[in-house]
């Protein structure tokens, strides 16, 4: 399951696969959600894999990228035929850079051919990660770097929790640009499904869904088998004055607030839910039975 912080993503998402018809579902979650251990140490990064341009391990995903693109398979790059000669430039100079590497070709210039055949060789080891993006297997890519960081490191990194990556990134697929989090676990979706209310217990012993997956709180102990949360009404009302409001506003205005167009910005509206939300979960007041 794939989420953003980005408001533009999900308007642009909704406008691309949903002709402008869709829902945003606000959720919140907090690093030791995610995976990340809080403690006297301070905060650990856990289960949890942060590939985003300044993340904990993107200086390892690019050295593994470089050293395994042949796991993309048959990959190849959709570019202009401006772009395929500024890609072909760039190969030059890298090789061209290798020739004048080498001592023995002292006070030598390499032709372009030469250059290119070395340039194509050092490709992926010499450009800019930038350059290296590629449609292929790029799951089977990213699942075999799991594995490295679970073999070579802490081995929860092998099934992490929820990954931080780009969106519209190198090697990164998706509608939009910016951050997006993959949330790889059972239990993370779970937090988030009481959040909006799905999965809900029913009054006394008889559940909603015979599912042995049920919604549970960041804080609850997991080896607690029988603590249950119950939904806080006071957020839930909250939230469902912020949609009101939203949808009379709209009206008043003489728009749709279920197609929401294509505004890049958040809207006034928007702050109001995303504050009501906040401070909805500050006052929530879980009781278990």
């Amino acid at each position: 399951m794939y989420f953003s912080t980005g408001v533009h993503n999900a308007l642009e998402y909704i406008a691309q696969r949903g002709a402008g018809v869709g829902e945003i579902l606000p959720g919140m979650l907090r690093g030791r959600d995610m995976g990340m251990e809080v403690g006297p140490r301070g905060t650990q990064l856990g289960a949890l894999v942060d590939v985003t341009p300044q993340g904990a391990h993107r200086a390892q995903w690019e050295a593994f990228v470089r050293a395994n693109m042949h796991l993309l398979g048959q990959a190849e790059a959709m570019m202009t035929a401006q772009q395929a000669m500024r890609l072909m430039d760039l190969t030059v100079e890298i090789g061209h850079a290798v020739f004048a590497e080498n001592p023995a070709n002292a006070g030598k210039t390499a032709s372009r051919a030469e250059a290119y055949r070395l340039g194509t060789e050092n490709f992926y080891e010499r450009a800019p990660f930038a350059e290296l993006d590629r449609y292929g297997t790029r799951g089977t890519l990213f699942d075999a770097f799991l594995r490295h960081l679970g073999e070579t490191g802490d081995p929860r990194l092998g099934q992490p929790r929820t990954v931080l990556g780009e969106l519209g990134g190198v090697l990164t697929s998706g509608i939009g640009h910016g951050d997006q989090q993959a949330v790889r676990d059972q239990r993370v979706l779970d937090i988030l499904n009481e959040q909006l209310g799905i999965g809900r217990f029913a009054s006394g012993a008889e559940e909603e869904s015979a599912s042995p997956l049920r919604v549970r709180t960041a804080d609850e102990p997991e080896e607690v088998a029988d603590a249950r949360p119950r939904v806080d009404g006071d957020l839930e009302r909250r939230v469902e004055r912020s949609f009101a409001q939203i949808q009379s506003d709209a009206e008043a205005r003489g728009v749709s607030a279920e197609r929401p167009g294509q505004p890049r910005q958040i809207q006034p509206e928007g702050w109001e839910l995303i504050d009501n939300t906040i401070e909805g979960f500050a006052r929530r007041n879980i009781t278990r039975t």
